[in-house]
């Protein structure tokens, strides 16, 4: 890990899955080992206990209807010292992750979110920048105007062809096209 971050989406989660299931078996979190692994962590280096909270925070389930969601936990220097030489910090940073994964989005939005977490909960924070829903409707832009405007052209263009058939077929001599024109003018 070189730079302290943690990228998680739907689809790193599904491979750490895979990975557990395929991977090499490990007898289970269990209450002891648990306790175990609190206990070794005071003896671990500093690159033992980033990997330690990375292999935590990967076991940690992500809620379906974020799969458009990219988190990006971002944990300091001094952040990951204060969370290995004080157990409570580190359950409280675990549980405002956890939190963050397991709401619901009744939206199924798409967002890019960090959770940023320092030496102390002051200096922790989070940001979150939507792309909005993909059901939304999205404001008509200047090409979505010009294709139905092109559209409508196409029609009268369409109509004065059929209009000059019949009058060519009835045999009139002149043929002068109306359209209506307060149909096609638009401002934009």
């Amino acid at each position: 890990m070189g730079n302290d971050t943690i990228h998680v989406n739907s689809m790193t989660k599904t491979f750490y899955n895979m990975s557990c299931c395929y991977g090499a078996k490990d007898a289970g979190a269990s209450a002891f080992s648990e306790k175990l692994a609190q206990k070794m962590t005071e003896k671990m280096t500093m690159e033992e206990y980033k990997q330690y909270i990375h292999d935590k925070i990967s076991r940690i389930p992500l809620n379906p209807s974020q799969s458009g969601w990219q988190w990006n936990i971002e944990i300091t220097e001094a952040g990951f010292e204060a969370m290995k030489n004080d157990p409570e910090y580190e359950a409280h940073v675990l549980k405002a992750i956890r939190a963050n994964f397991s709401f619901t989005d009744h939206y199924h939005s798409i967002n890019y979110s960090v959770l940023h977490f320092g030496a102390a909960d002051e200096e922790s924070y989070g940001q979150s920048f939507g792309g909005g829903s993909p059901f939304m409707e999205k404001e008509e832009g200047f090409w979505d105007r010009r294709a139905k405007r092109r559209e409508k052209l196409q029609e009268q263009y369409q109509e004065m062809l059929d209009q000059k058939a019949i009058a060519e077929q009835t045999g009139q001599l002149s043929f002068t096209y109306m359209p209506d024109l307060f149909d096609s003018m638009e401002t934009e």
